[in-house]
């Protein structure tokens, strides 16, 4: 309940970025219409183009001033700890070519190498619960290099797997914190 709080006021909040779009020249107080467009793009996550299916949740509203590390705002190329794992674990190529990027094919392989190592998003948590185990999960909603929004989505796939948030309540808990940047 607690997260499904939370998400709703950071999720509920309609800004469009379009409101500090340029009305003239380009400057440090506006973006370009393209500038616009990529941040909304950052909001809403990357898409697959052909199924129209969300890869990956997008940026929640909060993290902009850590954009710049963190989704490669201040450069067109994508943070090399990204593309590193796709050269040397995903495709074993260190001259791998992030613009040569299949969303079909490589999306498939990159979730089959990996085998939840990376991309830990298995919801299977009933043995350890079983076990007696507890989770505290934290996710700072200022996030620029971990979408907060996937913390919720993985809270709600484990609650879903286990027959619903009522299920977690003595054993799994996620504080989702209003300003806090990636474990900071």
């Amino acid at each position: 309940a607690t997260s499904a709080m939370c998400e709703s006021h950071v999720t509920g909040c309609q800004f469009d970025p379009r409101v500090v779009e340029c009305k003239g020249e380009d400057g440090p107080n506006c973006l370009t219409a393209p500038q616009v467009d990529a941040v909304r793009k950052i909001y809403s996550g990357p898409v697959n183009p052909r199924p129209k299916e969300v890869v990956y949740p997008g940026m929640a509203l909060g993290g902009e001033l850590g954009w710049a590390t963190g989704v490669g705002a201040v450069t067109p190329e994508p943070m090399p700890l990204a593309t590193g794992i796709f050269k040397f674990v995903v495709f074993k190529d260190p001259n791998w070519d992030y613009k040569t990027y299949d969303f079909d094919r490589d999306t498939t392989l990159s979730d089959k190498v990996d085998g939840g190592t990376v991309n830990a998003i298995d919801p299977s948590l009933g043995c350890f619960f079983n076990r007696g185990g507890k989770l505290l999960q934290y996710h700072g909603w200022a996030d620029p290099g971990i979408s907060p929004l996937n913390s919720i989505t993985y809270y709600k796939g484990v609650a879903d797997k286990l027959g619903g948030v009522s299920k977690l309540e003595d054993k799994y808990r996620l504080f989702m914190l209003p300003g806090m940047n990636h474990c900071r």
